[in-house]
């Protein structure tokens, strides 16, 4: 049995000094800041004293203020999949986050945060061999929307419809719903969006043809 409670404590001090926690949230190796955090867990040991990650069984959560992350593979894979180039660096402020594990992986409670100004609802879990499998629910403002994105969805419609297509920004919502899924590992991310397909629907150009095409993968 094993917990601590830890307050403004170093992120990197604290991945460096515990193995579990790396195992747990591999981001921390590429965040910098001072986070608030407790822990609690069981778990079976090896004759060496090291964890069986298998047995493990806990929950936790963590507080910040504002936490820098960089050189983070999903994160880099989601701005590549939405073109928004400021989503693979980010500070995160006044973060919030619960999280639990057993059978080998830890579940993040469904939390929201702001990335690049846009508010994300993240929901998902990481293995402790480091797999991933993460849902993204994004409000992206119209005017975040960026250019190469509308021009491969004016190039879609032209193609779907034989017409020229002018996707005004000022006729579109507010926001414009996108849905991400984040799998694979932590070093080798899949990113799936559905960032055309909102678009299209918002333009009033949705159609049965276009559903599957309106995806896109990023390996």
């Amino acid at each position: 049995n094993f917990s601590y409670d830890l307050k403004n404590i170093d992120i990197k001090e604290l991945a460096d000094n515990f193995l579990t926690i790396q195992k747990l949230a591999p981001i921390a190796k590429h965040a910098t800041g001072k986070i608030s955090t407790s822990f609690n867990m069981k778990t079976d040991l090896t004759s060496n004293l090291d964890p069986i990650y298998n047995s493990l069984n806990g929950s936790g959560d963590l507080f910040t203020n504002m936490v820098s992350i960089s050189g983070y593979e999903p994160l880099i894979k989601i701005a590549s999949a939405l073109k928004i180039d400021k989503l693979s660096s980010q500070t995160v402020k006044d973060l919030k986050a619960f999280f639990k594990f057993n059978d080998g992986k830890i579940s993040v409670t469904p939390f929201d945060v702001k990335l690049g100004g846009i508010v994300t609802n993240i929901s998902g879990s990481t293995s402790f061999e480091q797999a991933i499998d993460y849902a993204l629910k994004m409000n992206i403002p119209k005017e975040q929307i960026p250019a190469s994105m509308i021009k491969v969805v004016e190039d879609q419609i032209k193609k779907a419809n034989s017409l020229v297509p002018n996707i005004k920004l000022d006729v579109l919502p507010t926001m414009i719903p996108v849905n991400l899924k984040v799998l694979g590992t932590v070093t080798s991310p899949k990113v799936t969006t559905d960032f055309k397909e909102s678009l299209l629907k918002a333009t009033g150009n949705l159609k049965g043809s276009l559903v599957n095409s309106g995806k896109e993968l990023v390996n």
